[in-house]
């Protein structure tokens, strides 16, 4: 969206625990920016070291601030990728820390698999870091669609009505609208 309104982007990846981005791109320097796409750039995670250096400073909550103001200046959007707020060991930098800097945020939810605790609990976490939250988006890539679903339910009807299951199943893989 922001690539097609010409709106200079910048993809912060600040996710430890599981760096997308960072493993697509060559540049493995945080701090350096490299070319994602047209208007688009990122700023990895660097390779981790055994000091893990890099980790300490982005730590300290001044150093994160400052850097944010700084990329502000240069960017329309900045989006930050972050580990998962419940996933706090040593190795991440804390999400909420990191997302109370930011002007908005959305917490993703794994549908089907994040149980109903842990979506409270990292609420809990971002209200006492004052993070803004805009929404939640349910990521359902794991879930099958709509259509699957029904024609999983018509093998049912095999035994008794086997040729009317058939017909139905025909009729709903080649529905636009289930395979949406």
């Amino acid at each position: 969206r922001c690539q097609v309104a010409s709106m200079r982007t910048l993809i912060v990846d600040t996710n430890c625990h599981n760096p997308g981005f960072s493993r697509k791109s060559p540049q493995q320097v945080w701090g350096v920016k490299g070319n994602f796409e047209q208007n688009i750039d990122l700023l990895p995670l660097p390779l981790a070291d055994t000091s893990n250096n890099w980790l300490m400073l982005l730590r300290n909550n001044g150093v994160i601030h400052e850097r944010l103001s700084e990329l502000k200046s240069d960017y329309d959007v900045i989006l930050i990728d972050t580990s998962a707020v419940n996933n706090i060991n040593r190795g991440n930098l804390a999400a909420e820390r990191i997302l109370s800097h930011c002007d908005g945020s959305y917490l993703v939810v794994k549908a089907g698999t994040s149980m109903r605790t842990e979506v409270i609990h990292a609420l809990s976490l971002l209200k006492a870091a004052n993070v803004k939250l805009m929404g939640t988006v349910f990521n359902d890539i794991v879930n099958p669609s709509l259509a699957r679903e029904l024609i999983r339910e018509t093998h049912r009807l095999d035994n008794l009505l086997p040729t009317f299951a058939n017909w139905l199943r025909g009729k709903i893989q080649n529905s636009y609208l289930l395979n949406i």
